[in-house]
């Protein structure tokens, strides 16, 4: 193997050293995301198929058709999570109808995620619910949470969480709750998740022309990651200043033995 050869691999060597050394220290292993509405107890009422779209928002919307139970309700989900240091979104689920009515809405995320190295986490959010519903058997709420997964398994053979963090509404029937938190702390390296959600009911199998009603459960957040600690390897920039030098250098060495030859 010739000189300029060895001295090629060596620079190559640094520059590929210079993108895996900064990798992200979070890996997102799934996301799901889920807006849904539709009947509430009796599952082969007849409904109308909800619109849903897609994208960064999900939007799920029914209204049940005369003659049935005359409700309405709207599931909206929109959210960011590419950026897997930065996470975003807001949620509602919202219900409203005259009695009878059988009817839901619910608004969902779940963000499984692996960490490689120790990062801190900030989040701020909101969850609040309302339902005005004279007869108590309508309900909203909201919550979110962070979780750490332990590793046990409980009897169903399914992995047991850790809570790190949860906040959430009271499940509300003719009342309203909200709360506002934040929390920081340490993630170490291990497999986590996140979950947010909204969730609204109406239902009233009461005579027709009576009073009806309406529930909402919404939420918003943001999730930031920062390294724990500063890594004390070079830049990224610097790593690919010093392989493109040290490649340039070589080359030039190279040069001036063939001109020498």
């Amino acid at each position: 193997m010739t000189r300029l050869h060895r001295m090629s691999i060596v620079a190559a060597m640094i520059l590929v050293t210079s993108t895996a050394v900064f990798a992200d220290p979070i890996t997102i292993l799934s996301a799901q995301r889920h807006t849904g509405v539709g009947p509430f107890i009796f599952a082969n009422s007849p409904t109308p198929r909800a619109a849903e779209s897609g994208g960064d928002t999900l939007v799920a919307t029914v209204t049940m058709p005369a003659g049935t139970s005359p409700a309405t309700a709207t599931a909206i989900l929109a959210s960011r999570v590419a950026d897997p240091m930065h996470w975003s979104g807001t949620g509602s689920a919202a219900t409203s109808w005259t009695a009878p009515a059988d009817i839901e809405a619910g608004a969902f995320l779940s963000v499984d995620f692996l960490v490689t190295s120790p990062i801190t986490y900030a989040f701020e959010g909101r969850v609040a619910s309302t339902s005005a519903d004279a007869f108590d058997t309508s309900q909203a709420s909201a919550g979110a949470s962070l979780s750490v997964f332990t590793g046990i398994l409980d009897r169903d053979n399914e992995e047991i969480f850790r809570s790190l963090f949860n906040v959430r509404t009271d499940s509300v029937a003719t009342d309203a709750d909200a709360v506002n938190r934040a929390f920081a702390g340490l993630l170490a390296p291990g497999k986590y998740q996140f979950t947010v959600a909204a969730s609204s009911t109406g239902f009233a199998s009461l005579p027709s022309g009576a009073t009806g009603g309406s529930s909402e459960g919404n939420f918003s957040f943001a999730l930031d990651f920062t390294p724990a600690a500063a890594s004390p390897t070079p830049e990224p920039a610097s790593l690919l200043l010093l392989g493109s030098g040290i490649a340039g250098l070589f080359g030039f060495r190279a040069r001036g033995s063939n001109r020498a030859r």
